[in-house]
């Protein structure tokens, strides 16, 4: 009886209570500030999803008219070509700029001026395009040089065309470089300093019609089976690489050959100067920056590696160079090289080389380029002079002086042959005499 009394008067109170709530709201919605805050509430809702909607539409709109197209210097070969193209085309875009000084295709050094940080508008085939120049800061960089990712976006309305015609014409920029590039193969010299390539260019190149040893024929010979085995090699999968020691004393073309050799067949040429590298990463970055269809020399090897008794295997090579043995030999072994490359070594002395460093597959051909025989002399006294003015029959005699040695004295008695005739008549004779008593 006490529990149903309870029960009534407790759903008498909740229903009193919610009469009184129900009582409150009608009164609420009665009064003109809760109606005009409702009706604000209600039109914000309205203008919100508006928005939304507006944004929606806007944002495909942009989407459908505008083109854009985003450039960085991962692509170094694009990133350059729109930079000529840009500094070309529309010289007073550039009011913020870098400036260095750079080595012009002449050799001479003139001011290098890239665009720095900005917007810039051009007009091209009709359209109007807008330029950014902006840079992304990498934070996980290990070196200044690589802390800065610079880019351009290009970007316009209704200029897919205009766009696309300007990437072909940077494309087109990029084809008449390499054309250039492939011109002066041979003419220029690219040389390691500090922690870049650097090139100088050569006004004289000599080509084998203008070098003289006894081993010229053979040199020749291997060279077009080299050319003549791209295709065999590519097809079972070979690394298309050759390796050449040429030793003997000093003067005699050894430095000159690989510059004739790139001029024969058209071939970059670098030269290595291990004393300029520090380590073997910064070797592999080197050997990773060479282009392919190149000839790299390493001049005077054993005074950078020396013999097995000046070897410290623990650092690898002689105390001139920080890079290691290994390093090397993984270098001359294909490893790191660009495809369809040549390998010089030059050596003054060869039996101071390690045989791990001449072995076949680094080294795949010895030549001895020795002072010159009577022979090789009347090769290039009839190139110098015009004619053949040796009367000797003594043909297989080496003279005791080198190739340089024997071009000074022409160039010294250019307007009388008979006397370089007479000095090495007596070089023969003397020398045939010397054998003769021993």
């Amino acid at each position: 009886m006490v529990s149903a009394l309870l029960f009534l008067n407790l759903k008498t109170y909740n229903m009193d209570f919610y009469q009184e709530i129900q009582s409150a709201i009608d009164s609420a919605l009665d009064t003109q500030f809760f109606q005009g805050g409702a009706l604000l509430a209600i039109i914000a809702s309205i203008g919100y999803q508006s928005k939304s909607a507006f944004m929606w539409i806007w944002t495909r709109v942009i989407r459908a008219i505008k083109y854009s197209v985003y450039i960085d210097e991962t692509n170094e070969e694009l990133y350059s070509a729109f930079s000529t193209w840009y500094y070309t085309n529309s010289p007073k875009s550039f009011r913020n700029v870098f400036a260095d000084i750079t080595k012009g295709e002449d050799g001479k050094y003139k001011v290098r001026l890239r665009q720095q940080f900005d917007l810039n508008i051009l007009r091209y085939k009709g359209r109007t395009l807008f330029v950014n120049k902006d840079r992304e800061t990498l934070e996980n960089s290990n070196t200044s040089s690589t802390r800065h990712l610079h880019n351009y976006t290009i970007y316009g309305f209704f200029a897919r065309k205009a766009i696309n015609r300007l990437l072909e014409e940077c494309r087109l920029i990029k084809c008449n470089e390499a054309a250039e590039l492939k011109t002066s193969r041979g003419l220029r010299i690219h040389f390691n300093d500090s922690s870049v390539w650097d090139w100088k260019r050569i006004k004289r190149v000599k080509a084998f019609d203008d070098i003289f040893f006894t081993q010229k024929k053979a040199l020749l010979d291997d060279l077009t089976k080299y050319k003549n085995n791209e295709l065999l090699y590519q097809k079972l999968n070979i690394s298309n690489k050759r390796g050449y020691l040429l030793s003997g004393p000093p003067g005699n073309g050894k430095s000159t050959i690989p510059l004739a050799m790139a001029k024969d067949l058209g071939m970059n040429i670098y030269y290595v100067n291990l004393g300029n590298i520090s380590s073997d990463g910064q070797l592999q970055s080197y050997m990773a920056e060479v282009e392919d269809d190149s000839i790299i020399v390493f001049e005077d090897i054993d005074v950078l590696v020396g013999n097995k008794s000046d070897l410290d295997r623990s650092g690898g090579t002689k105390d001139s160079t920080r890079v290691s043995f290994s390093s090397i030999l993984n270098v001359l072994s294909g490893v790191f090289e660009p495809d369809n490359c040549i390998f010089v070594l030059t050596t003054n002395y060869p039996e101071k080389l390690d045989d791990a460093l001449i072995r076949a597959g680094r080294v795949d051909m010895h030549l001895k380029i020795d002072n010159p025989t009577i022979d090789i002399a009347r090769q290039f006294l009839e190139r110098f002079y015009g004619f053949d003015p040796i009367p000797l029959s003594v043909d297989n005699y080496q003279l005791p002086i080198p190739m340089a040695e024997l071009q000074d004295y022409c160039i010294r008695n250019s307007a009388n042959p008979y006397t370089v005739v007479a000095l090495l008549t007596n070089m023969t004779l003397q020398g045939t005499q010397t054998n003769d008593k021993n």
